[in-house]
Parts: structure tokens; sequence; C-alpha cells
């Protein structure tokens, strides 16, 4: 069917360049077409708010695409059950057993045989934070890109360039029930995070990077549709920032136990092991960007042509991995979580 103008409804010869690759609300590809020169300049004042619109969920949806798929890559790599069995009951729930106490080791994700969304489950059920702790650095990126200091001496301001005009953690309590068991039963959050953001033109939107456990395979929602459908009820909004200090916090208690003589138990070697999770995950976004890649943060390759995005994206995630691998090779080889002990005693680290 021939393109309509925008203005006047009569067949159309040419289309708004400013947002051929901008998406509505639904996640659709929509351009905008006009018959003519004078009703494109006619309709400017009005559209120019559309075609901002278009390109910031454009670049809220390639967010969205990447950082899901860096979420699996940082659950894999993470992954710290050294002895655990998939079963699928006569139900047909998927049970996942534990039958070892955790090593506090990077073990990587095994073969367990699972395939599609049961695969997805597993691994965000064993990383139930990581969307707020390890893909913290990466979603701030994402959503805000880089800070850099103003050369203005009399207004030293931070100027951020990014898709995300503001940004929060949401912990709610969702209405399906998991797909998979944990045994023995775990004592998991007593709720599910996910990131609220709002966008330049106020609408407001739901990441759920760890969805899958709950079958949402959506990462990206409008917020209205995600709570609709999911949210059963809200216990409490934090900054996105408020995780990092959380996790320090955690630190601290865990380095007065030791220093009070304490030995490191399981509860502070598994405390360990999160904070260099999440170091090591910022460590490997760091070396898997830099301007020789045509991008000098997340937020810049998520505005690079269609042509460009898809190849730049496939070649962020494979130096994603390494450099995630990389990393946890040269963490064991330092001698793991026990080289942390000293250092966080002596005030050295995190």
């Amino acid at each position: 069917m021939a393109s309509l103008c925008q203005l006047c409804a009569k067949p159309a010869r040419s289309r708004c360049g400013g947002c051929t690759e901008g998406l509505t609300v639904e996640g659709e590809m929509c351009m905008t077409s006009y018959c003519s020169p004078a009703c494109q300049k006619e309709d400017w004042p009005t559209h120019k708010i559309e075609c901002k619109s278009k390109n910031l969920r454009k670049q809220l949806h390639r967010a969205a695409d990447v950082l899901q798929r860096a979420f699996y890559v940082v659950a894999r790599a993470t992954w710290d059950y050294s002895e655990v069995r998939a079963e699928r009951g006569s139900d047909g729930h998927l049970r996942m057993h534990i039958k070892s106490e955790p090593v506090h080791k990077f073990v990587g994700y095994p073969n367990l045989g699972l395939t599609g969304l049961d695969e997805k489950a597993v691994l965000a059920h064993g990383n139930a934070m990581a969307q707020v702790t390890k893909m913290a650095a990466m979603v701030q990126q994402a959503f805000k890109g880089m800070g850099t200091e103003s050369t203005v001496a009399e207004a030293p301001l931070i100027l951020v360039l990014g898709t995300v005009a503001k940004y929060e953690v949401v912990v709610v309590v969702l209405k399906p029930e998991p797909l998979i068991d944990w045994l023995p039963l775990e004592c998991k959050p007593p709720g599910h995070y996910v990131y609220r953001a709002r966008l330049a033109d106020k609408s407001v939107w739901a990441l759920d990077l760890a969805g899958a456990v709950y079958d949402n395979t959506q990462s990206l929602m409008p917020w209205t549709s995600f709570a609709s459908q999911y949210i059963k009820s809200t216990l409490r909004t934090m900054e996105a920032g408020y995780m990092n200090w959380a996790v320090n916090a955690e630190q601290l208690n865990v380095r007065a136990r030791l220093m009070g003589g304490q030995p490191a138990d399981c509860w502070a070697k598994n405390n360990i092991l999160a904070q260099v999770g999440t170091e090591l995950s910022d460590n490997a976004l760091a070396a898997s960007i830099s301007d020789e890649h045509g991008y000098e943060n997340l937020a810049e390759l998520l505005k690079l042509p269609a042509v460009k995005f898809e190849r730049a994206q496939q070649q962020f995630l494979e130096r994603l991995t390494m450099n995630f691998a990389q990393h946890i090779n040269a963490f064991d080889k330092e001698g793991g979580v026990h080289s942390k002990l000293s250092a966080l005693v002596a005030g050295a680290w995190p």
C-alpha cells in the first residue's frame, strides 16, 4: 500500500530523513511520509517532537537488546554453582538441584541440556541481583552515556549524552510464579529488581533483564503495560546508584567481622565473590569499548546507523565474552577469593 502524506493524506513522494529508523511505542518501524516539501515544512513544528521520540525509542530498544544479551554473557561467566542438576517433574515444572555447597569460584555455566527459555530462566534465577549489581555500569553507560567535564571554568558541569533522561531501580513482587524451583530452597531477595526509565518525551519504560525466570521474554515494555501484566505490588523505589552503596556497606560488615577475628565463612566469601563479579564486569566492559571501535561508550554504539549497529553490537558482545574470561582467569591465578581477604582487612579493597 502506498504511503500517504502525514499532513494532507495525498500519495506521498518523500519521507522525513530524521526518523527513517525510528520506532513506534510498540517497537515497530514507522516512517513519516509527505507529498511535497511544502507539507513537510508545514508539519515540522508538530512532527519534530514525534521525530525525536521515535529516535529515542529506537535507541532505547537497542539498549535493551544489547543489555539483555550482555546480561546472559555475565550470567554465564559468573556462574558459581559447581554441582547442579536439572530435572523436569511429571507436572512439567523444571527443578534445579544444587548438590554441593558453593565453591566461591566462577566455574562457568555448565551444559545442563537446557535450551531456549528454560536455559534463560535458569541463568536469570542464578543471577537474581546481577542486573542491578554486575550490570549497573553497563546500564548507566547505555542509558546516560559517559560524563565529561566541561572546559568552562565557571561552570565545571558534567555533560551527559545518552538516551534516558532519568532512571531508577524498582523492587516489585510479580504476579507470575517462577518457571523453576531451586532445590534445596534458597533465601532469595524478597522482590524482583527492574529498571524504570523516563525518556525526554516523558514516556516511562520498564527494563527487565532477568524476566525470563517469570516467563517474560520482553526485556523492554512501556511501564504501564509491564505493571498491568506483571506487577502484583511495589516494595520500594531506589536511585540507580543505591545498590553500589549497599554492596559497599556489606563489604564493610565483612571487613569488621574479619578484623574481629571471625573466620571467612560462607557468607563472607559470597559477598566478596559478588563484589569481584561486579568489578570483573566493569573491567570487561572497559576493555571491550574504545574509540578505535568507532564509539567510546554504549550510548554512542546505540546511535550508529542500522547497517553499522548490528555488526558493532555483535563484535562488542564477542569482545565482552573474551575479556570476561581473561579477567576471571587472571583473578583465579591471583588466588581467587582468598587473595581478597588480606586486602579487605587492610582496607586496600574494594
